[in-house]
């Protein structure tokens, strides 16, 4: 019974490397990847605020806070950690709280472009 079991891991995997080898891209998105909070993430890029390529998106968070308004701050930790829990967590978000995301990302994008026209 292993020696199926393996072989069978084995099969599926060959065939997963085969394909990706014969330049066949996977037909699903990453999970998260359409996270609303991405939009956020590029508007504060657009605002001077850049990650770095491959930084955590709570290190990048915790590195810009000091830049950030002080209501704003406790705001974008909270919906980081939703954005994460919908990218890495299996379970996800449930559909009221992915709504909860895609509004908290509007409200928080509405005061930010108040606060850059204020200035």
């Amino acid at each position: 019974m292993l020696v199926l079991v393996l072989a069978a891991r084995r099969l599926r995997r060959r065939a997963r490397t085969g394909a990706l080898a014969a330049g066949t891209a996977p037909t699903r998105p990453a999970k998260g990847l359409d996270s609303e909070f991405l939009s956020l993430v590029e508007r504060l890029e657009r605002d001077g605020h850049r990650r770095e390529p491959g930084e955590p998106i709570t290190v990048w968070v915790g590195r810009i806070a000091p830049a950030l308004p002080p209501d704003a701050r406790a705001a974008l930790a909270t919906l980081a950690a939703a954005h994460r829990r919908h990218r890495f967590d299996p379970r996800g978000l449930d559909p009221v709280q992915r709504k909860a995301l895609a509004g908290g990302v509007d409200e928080w994008l509405e005061r930010w472009s108040q606060h850059k026209q204020a200035r």
